[in-house]
């Protein structure tokens, strides 16, 4: 049996648009660092640690969603590869693209 990507596109819609959430929202944070480190430095030469703060906060913000989308990424990837390879080693293998 043959899958189409539009069979694909369909089968993973909400789980597609919730990688590219996850994608738009680590770019934000790397177009949003330029600014914060700006601010940072004008902060510390007005003796404030304020957008030190904000700094630190925003690379970490940008290091968890990094690490939750490369994660739910290979999952997903995995499933769709799973629903794809239908006569070779993956078949009959399930991927949960949610795990507790």
């Amino acid at each position: 049996m043959r899958v189409s990507v539009g069979s694909l596109a369909r089968r993973y819609r909400w789980q597609i648009g919730l990688s590219l959430v996850l994608i738009l929202l680590e770019g934000t944070g790397y177009l949003l660092a330029p600014l914060v480190i700006g601010l940072a430095v004008e902060d510390l030469l007005d003796s404030s640690s304020a957008g030190l703060a904000a700094l630190a906060g925003l690379a970490i913000a940008i290091i968890v969603v990094s690490a939750i989308r490369c994660l739910y990424d290979a999952r997903l990837y995995a499933s769709m590869f799973g629903d794809v390879d239908t006569d070779g080693p993956m078949q009959g293998i399930v991927v949960p693209l949610i795990s507790v």
